[in-house]
């Protein structure tokens, strides 16, 4: 799916043609990117938030109990996350640099950019992890791997 806009979106349309699904976003030129990040908040960024929560569970000790309470609130969230998750560290270098910059754009619309420099650091530790280990089949390999690059930073720095 290519998002396109400005005074001259509808030239693009012609590359339907070839298989492409083209959309046009109302408004200004900015308008598609605009909408390419906030797609990726709700993807990219929860999918980030994600791996915090399970490797924050699984260092404090509540892996299991997380995952058995959100079998029973969120089980559609869980199961997804199950499948998202492993699929992430081959891609995570280059989702870097997504970030910042859905935090610039994040800032230029009066909000904090912080969270999505967090986000950044999130992904730059699952590159690392992928870096270290490669593929991870799992959720709960993806999670191990993740927790290893962070208790190797830990104890770098201590």
């Amino acid at each position: 799916r290519l998002y396109v806009a400005g005074p001259h979106a509808a030239k693009v349309t012609a590359l339907a043609e070839c298989g492409l699904d083209i959309r046009i976003v109302p408004g200004g030129i900015p308008a598609a990117s605009a909408l390419k990040m906030c797609y990726a908040v709700t993807t990219k960024g929860v999918q980030a938030l994600a791996t915090q929560c399970f490797v924050v569970a699984e260092t404090m000790g509540v892996g299991d109990a997380l995952r058995t309470e959100l079998g029973l609130s969120r089980a559609a969230f869980l199961a997804d996350m199950k499948v998202q998750l492993p699929r992430i560290p081959p891609k995570a270098y280059r989702w870097i640099a997504e970030m910042e910059e859905i935090a610039a754009t994040a800032a230029g619309a009066g909000l904090p950019a912080e969270t999505f420099q967090g986000i950044a650091g999130i992904y730059r530790l699952v590159a690392d992890a992928a870096a270290r280990t490669g593929a991870a089949p799992t959720m709960d390999d993806f999670v191990a791997a993740v927790r290893a690059v962070v208790a190797a930073r830990k104890s770098a720095a201590d």
